[in-house]
């Protein structure tokens, strides 16, 4: 499941970058998709890579890949005081654990496609 080759082929522009345990891809709109992978269904972000993505002052939207089942989740984060904000700024925790709130967000990657196609233009 590559999800770059996938943006390739529908011709979409956009730059990436590469941290700690995620990338991102940032499109021509300057909005950026966060990109997840992980072996299981259990997916964290720390500290230091949110507060990266937020010096962006740029939307964005997670992707995250269980590579083991093969499937897709996608969260559009509509605001910036979000549940993850929230969490970092409620305890002193350095990695923040998605639950719920991803889980219940599967898609299958023509989902996937069209979301970035909307995304990336």
């Amino acid at each position: 499941m590559n999800i770059k080759s996938m943006i390739d082929n529908n011709g979409i522009k956009y730059k990436e970058r590469k941290l700690k345990f995620l990338s991102y891809l940032i499109f021509e709109n300057e909005t950026m998709l966060v990109i997840i992978n992980n072996n299981k269904n259990i997916f964290k972000i720390i500290r230091s890579d949110f507060e990266y993505i937020e010096q962006e002052l740029l939307n964005y939207d997670f992707c995250l890949i269980d590579s083991s089942k093969k499937r897709l989740y996608y969260m559009k984060i509509k605001e910036p005081n979000n549940f993850i904000r929230k969490a970092f700024d409620s305890t002193e925790k350095n990695e923040i654990y998605f639950g719920k709130e991803i889980l219940q967000n599967e898609i299958a990657e023509i989902q996937l496609i069209e979301m970035i196609s909307s995304i990336g233009k």
